[in-house]
């Protein structure tokens, strides 16, 4: 006997009536169809629950607009959803003991959009005590798929809000303006996001829930997922969404398959598009097949299931093999009973949900099964339930289902093994299960280590990093979905002032912090936030969405011209310490040269002046002429012969410089003494000649070699003419340099005592 039981349209829970007083293992659902539609409700657990002897509880959430509007601060800070899937994993925390649940088993499992956000509940902050659940299963999505978080929240809700006739210039009033607008405004007037990714989805808020990027909280060994148990697994065509019927039915031309591979790598990668684009395309290319129709659809279609699904979710599984148990599967039955040709995800759900065995359960079809097909469903709900109950896939139950004939239950002797980051071991789960080892390693690689090389910035310009014929929209499958060239490569702004204008506030917010882009580009709205590096297979273009048109090209140069005025200050100030050391360089050599000038001119100066002395000490010194008298009377001979006066009468202007310190000269004194008391042999002749003590006239009354003859008894003293007295250019400079060194002692150029 199955009881439903259905609390406040929120949770629903499915128990098996048990006469067993042991606590069951809980296995929560979230269902993710998509962010804007879906219910946890069409989810029948009855048969799962009764066949694995567990307790499955389906859950509801806010979807869309309701669940994932975000202003950016305070007023609405979006992951509404997140919230309501964390208060029902708080319930039954509180209330599961009275269902006989186990609140120590409880295990997360979620499709496609659920399973992303069975792994953002995983990484969030708030789960990291581990009390709310202990494992997780990830069926085919993860948060590290393009499409996961919102790429610009804030643009998205200020894009409704025009769309609905509401301001934008205060967050409360944003948003008290929607609260007066019908659901179906809301919702008919949501925004498109950009191709591949999401608009209305959880935000990476910078707070409790989502506060980094989701490669960043992975890193964390303290969040639940390096603690949980992981199982997780990817089906055959996974991007079926991305085409319509009628490519689904017939094919799609050369010429389709370019457009939308053009549009993929345009909006999925930033660097160097061509060269990716040609890597994809050889990578993908159907060498060994015929060229038809369906065969490019079916290659396109691997190429976007391993790009947008199975990469991602790969990458999370090597994350988690590092530090936990994980379980990895590939499952590629396909029904008896769906037509040919159709392509659909989720292949696994039915057997998940035990529908073969009452053939057909609500939301799968009701088409009769077959015994295999029956014996495939046992088979993985005994996989999915032992994994709930002690975090391995083959006990504590072993496979068993034998439905008799000529089916054979190819499970009973398989062993699951576990994903490990060296061998990558896996069940293949099909018409003929087995284990396998190394996913498509070849393929794989391509996306988690070849283009995580090639996508990086580097000095080459804008158009280098373009599709070749970039331009022209014809060439993109739904051109009004993608990314703004403009945004990507924006024209230079101009030179802002030196002084940065005041910072342009979003619109939106009132003082908060503003919300980055899930995917790293800083749009109008952003503030400093990091949200962390981008993950190595998911290259997400750092850029805005489309519909905003005008208005986000507006911002984004605003935005352009904030970010470049941290530079232009630094720029301004270099140039003005520059400026200010020429200054002070200049100041300085200016003192200098006045300095030298002065000088200059003080030399001068002292120089008319000790000119002027010697002319007023040669008038004086004029008198000594009287000397060669009173000489004559001592020697019988005068002194101050012809000679000697015209030496002295030589003007003084003629005289050399080396006379400057003269009138400081000690022999000068002497000259005043009376004539007649000094010896004949000291008695004085002047000539213009240096007197050093190597000049050829210098005072030698006591030197052999005087340069004037000793007068012999009754004789006169008579000059001797020496050459070397010819007063040269040599003895004038070497006389300038004495006076200029010795000052007083010079005072004898002028002077010479013999």
């Amino acid at each position: 006997m199955l009881i439903p039981f259905i609390f406040y349209r929120v949770i629903g829970i499915i128990v098996k009536e048990w006469n067993n007083t042991n606590p069951m293992p809980v296995m929560v659902f979230i269902h993710g169809e998509s962010y804007d539609s879906g219910s946890g409700n069409v989810y029948d657990g009855s048969v799962l629950a009764s066949f694995g002897e567990v307790i499955v509880v389906t859950v509801n959430y806010r979807l869309g607009v309701l669940g994932f509007l975000s202003t950016g601060d305070g007023t609405a800070s979006g992951n509404y959803a997140t919230l309501d899937q964390i208060a029902a994993l708080h319930w039954l925390k509180e209330n599961i003991e009275s269902f006989n649940g186990d609140k120590q088993r409880v295990t997360l499992f979620g499709h496609g959009h659920g399973a992303a956000l069975v792994n953002l509940l995983l990484v969030s902050p708030v789960t990291k005590d581990g009390t709310l659940f202990q494992r997780a299963i990830l069926q085919s999505g993860s948060a590290l798929s393009s499409w996961s978080v919102a790429n610009d929240p804030i643009g998205c809700t200020h894009q409704l809000a025009l769309s609905v006739n509401c301001s934008i210039d205060d967050s409360q009033d944003l948003i008290k303006c929607l609260r007066n607008k019908t659901f179906s405004d809301l919702v008919k007037n949501a925004p498109k996001p950009p191709k591949y990714f999401s608009c209305f989805a959880p935000v990476i808020d910078g707070k409790n829930i989502i506060p980094k990027s989701v490669e960043e909280l992975i890193k964390k060994p303290v969040s639940m997922f390096s603690n949980a148990d992981l199982m997780f697994g990817i089906t055959k065509n996974e991007a079926y969404s991305y085409f319509d019927q009628e490519d689904v039915e017939n094919g799609i031309s050369e010429e389709k398959k370019e457009k939308m591979l053009r549009t993929y790598v345009h909006n999925r990668f930033q660097f160097h598009r061509q060269k990716v684009y040609e890597i994809l395309d050889h990578h993908y290319a159907e060498w060994s097949k015929k060229t038809t129709p369906k065969n490019r659809r079916d290659s396109l279609l691997e190429l976007l299931s391993d790009g947008q699904y199975i990469a991602p979710l790969l990458k999370v599984g090597q994350l988690h093999a590092k530090t936990g148990n994980t379980y990895f599967y590939y499952f590629t039955y396909t029904s008896q009973s769906d037509e040919k040709g159709k392509l659909s995800g989720g292949d696994e759900l039915p057997y998940i949900f035990g529908a073969p065995l009452v053939d057909g359960i609500q939301p799968f079809s009701t088409s009769s099964y077959s015994k295999s097909e029956r014996m495939l469903s046992e088979a993985v709900m005994r996989y999915w339930t032992n994994f709930a109950k002690s975090g391995d896939p083959n006990k504590p139950v072993k496979q068993e289902s034998v439905h008799g004939g000529r089916v054979i239950n190819r499970f009973m002797d398989l062993n699951w093994p576990k994903y490990e980051e060296e061998e990558q071991k896996y069940i293949h789960i099909g018409r003929r299960p087995n284990v396998k080892e190394y996913y498509r390693g070849q393929k794989i690689s391509v996306w988690l280590e070849l283009l995580p090389k090639i996508h990086k910035p580097d000095n080459c310009s804008p158009e280098h990093h373009r599709l070749d014929n970039s331009n022209n929209m014809s060439t993109y499958d739904e051109p009004d979905r993608l990314f703004h060239f403009t945004d990507v490569f924006p024209s230079p702004p101009p030179v802002p002032p030196i002084t940065p204008p005041p910072k342009s506030h979003s619109p939106s917010t009132n003082g908060g912090p503003s919300t980055p882009s899930a995917n790293g580009y800083n749009v109008e709205y952003a503030n400093d936030l990091s949200t962390g590096t981008t993950p190595d297979y998911a290259m997400d273009d750092r850029r805005t969405t489309t519909g905003t048109n005008s208005q986000r090209d507006s911002s984004s140069a605003v935005k352009e011209g904030e970010s470049i005025v941290p530079l232009s200050i630094t720029v301004a100030v270099g140039c003005s310490l520059l400026f200010l050391n020429i200054l002070i360089f200049a100041g300085v050599y200016y003192q200098r040269e006045r300095m030298k000038k002065s000088r200059r001119e003080k030399d001068d100066m002292d120089e008319i002046k000790l000119s002027r002395k010697i002319e007023k000490e040669s008038n004086k010194i004029g008198g000594v002429s009287g000397v060669g008298s009173m000489g004559g009377g001592m020697g019988g001979s005068s002194i101050g012969g012809p000679e000697t006066v015209s030496l002295m009468s030589t003007p003084p202007t003629q005289s050399s410089p080396t006379r400057q310190a003269q009138h400081n000269n000690p022999s000068n004194n002497s000259s005043k003494q009376n004539p007649s008391k000094i010896p004949a042999s000291q008695a004085y002749s002047y000539s213009a000649l240096p007197t050093t003590s190597s000049s050829p006239l210098h005072r030698a009354s006591n030197t052999p070699s005087s340069t004037l003859d000793h007068p012999t008894k009754g004789s006169s003293p008579s000059r001797k003419v020496i050459p070397n007295a010819i007063k040269s250019k040599d003895s004038m400079e070497s006389g300038k340099k004495s006076h200029r060194s010795s000052g007083i002692d010079q005072a004898n150029n002028a002077i010479t005592i013999v």
